[in-house]
């Protein structure tokens, strides 16, 4: 939750880093998806090989039906993480895990 919080903040040529292209060009929408940055984080799904998905939501009051953003993360350790994918749809094949690994610490 800490890394994908710190790098929708980040400006764009440090978020470049930890990021593949494609969702690093996603990543300004959800930035405009998100007024002011202030968002929640709903729901952990496990994609396998190291790979979570966090669905984020706006604020209850946002006018939108559907306002939830996907980040696909991926690495063994925190030094490692990566976002894979970012998008307004959720990547199939993922499970839902326990809403405690949204805050579980990683190997370092």
């Amino acid at each position: 939750m800490g890394f994908v919080d710190e790098w929708l903040r980040l400006a764009p040529g440090e978020a470049a880093k930890y990021a593949s292209p494609n969702a690093l060009a996603a990543r300004a929408g959800a930035n405009a998806l998100f007024e002011k940055n202030y968002f929640s984080f709903d729901v952990i799904r496990d994609c396998g090989n190291s790979t979570w998905e966090v669905a984020l939501s706006p604020p209850m009051d946002y006018k939108e039906a559907s306002p939830h953003f996907y980040v696909l993360v991926s690495g063994t350790t925190a030094s490692k993480l990566r976002v894979v994918r970012a998008d307004r749809q959720p990547q199939t094949g993922c499970v839902a895990a326990s809403r405690d690994m949204l805050s579980a610490p990683l190997p370092q």
